[in-house]
Formats: C-alpha cells, sequence, structure tokens
C-alpha cells in the first residue's frame, strides 16, 4: 500500500502543472497587479482546505500582504461537527467576512475541493461584489459532479474569476482498500498546497522582473529570521489581523 500511495499521489501532482499552465499564468499575473498596487491577497478555506488557506501566510519564502480570513468555529479541532455545519448554512460568512477590510483591488483565494458549501460560495459573491477578483482552488470532477447546494445555484467555480483544479475526484480519495467498499489517501488538500506554492513562487518572480522588491518573509528559525521580519510585521500588522 506505502507504494501505491506514493504512486497515487506522484501521479496526481504530475498532472497539475498541465492542467493548471494558462489559469496559473493568469492567477500569478493578477496577484504580482494586486500586491504592485499595495493591494492585499486573501485567503480562505473551511475544514482541511483551511490547511491549503493558511500555506499562503507568514510562511519562510512566502509573499507578505497576505491575509487569511478565518473563525474558530470552522476549525475542525475546535468541534468537527459544528465546523462542518456551520460552513453550509447560509448567511454565516456575513458576520465573519465584516471583520476583514476588503476593497476593489484586492485579490483572495478561496479553496474547496467540492466546491458546493454556502461558506466558499458566499464568500466568493461577496469579494466580486466589492471589486475583488477571485482565484479558487477546487476540483471540477467533484462539483461538476454534483448539483449545487447554495441557494444561489452556484459553485465556487462558477463564481471565481480564475478556476485551478486540484485534480481531486469526487469524494477526494485515491485508493480502494481491498475489498472493503472504503477508500483511502485524501489528494485534495496536497495538490492545493503545490498549487498555492506554485503561485507565489510565479508571483513573486512577476514582481521581480519588473524590477520590484517582492516582499516575502524569511525563516524566523534562522540567525537574522526575526530581524528581518520585524520591519514587514510592523508595517503590516494594522492591516493583517492575524500578524
Amino acid at each position: 500500500m506505502i507504494g501505491r500511495a506514493f504512486s497515487a499521489f506522484a501521479a496526481l501532482l504530475s498532472e497539475l502543472e498541465a492542467r493548471n499552465a494558462d489559469a496559473l499564468e493568469r492567477a500569478a499575473q493578477q496577484m504580482a497587479d494586486a500586491l504592485a498596487s499595495d493591494h492585499l491577497l486573501y485567503t480562505f478555506g473551511t475544514g482541511h482546505s483551511a490547511s491549503v488557506a493558511a500555506e499562503f501566510f507568514h510562511r519562510a519564502g512566502g509573499l507578505v500582504p497576505v491575509s487569511p480570513i478565518h473563525d474558530d468555529t470552522l476549525i475542525l479541532t475546535s468541534g468537527a461537527r459544528r465546523a462542518t455545519a456551520l460552513e453550509r448554512q447560509s448567511g454565516f460568512m456575513s458576520t465573519v467576512l465584516a471583520r476583514y477590510p476588503l476593497r476593489a483591488g484586492d485579490l483572495i483565494v478561496i479553496i474547496s475541493s467540492s466546491g458546493r458549501n454556502a461558506a466558499c460560495v458566499e464568500t466568493a459573491l461577496y469579494a466580486r461584489e466589492r471589486g475583488v477578483g477571485v482565484i479558487a482552488i477546487t476540483s471540477v470532477e467533484h462539483s461538476s459532479a454534483l448539483p449545487a447546494s447554495h441557494a444561489s445555484g452556484l459553485r465556487l467555480m462558477d463564481a471565481a474569476d480564475i478556476v485551478l483544479d486540484n485534480g481531486a475526484i469526487q469524494g477526494d480519495t485515491l485508493l480502494a482498500l481491498g475489498e472493503t467498499g472504503y477508500r483511502v489517501g485524501s489528494g485534495s488538500t496536497m495538490a492545493g498546497v503545490l498549487l498555492a506554492q506554485a503561485l507565489v513562487c510565479r508571483a513573486a518572480e512577476l514582481l521581480t522582473e519588473r524590477g520590484l522588491t517582492a516582499p516575502l518573509w524569511v525563516s524566523s528559525n534562522t540567525a537574522q529570521g526575526d530581524a528581518l521580519n520585524e520591519a514587514s510585521e510592523q508595517g503590516y500588522a494594522p492591516r493583517i489581523p492575524s500578524l
């Protein structure tokens, strides 16, 4: 099974670049445009998608002007059943989003493999109403296989400006567990993290090609890490609540 797992995950990840080449370039260009104009990149995901949203934030080699949108009640470790119920509850995100000053010209990356729940769809619609560009990291196959559950009739991929396909199948799991009928090996998080890192790398490269200094974090666990990051933390703390 270990060999099968490595092979299955490697196959999933190996297809991501070709599957998303054009969308990744457009998303990175949009990200570079926003950051070059002193706008913020917001990220949002619930459940395990929150791991991908966090990948953009305060990470060594990552972009500084990133503000994750989160609420403790949507974190699985604060109560998995409650978090699942709330991400499906229409209207819940309005109070969460009100805490973040999204403005025209900003950009948001929303992550949801199924793309069906109210939280991700309403966040996308809220952002677009305010002139914020929306990039989705989702599974096109999973989203297409089931009807939209949100009252708008939209799924995340329908409400986004740019869609990055994580390649996950319906149900997310990659491997059958013998003849048991169960499946294992969730691929969406690993694929989402790779897409996130590819976006950050290309956006930083684009800023550099324009003659701009890409605002990047360095590891705090290096000799000069804290000193190098201090100016960024002080400069963006008023704009990024999670700092």
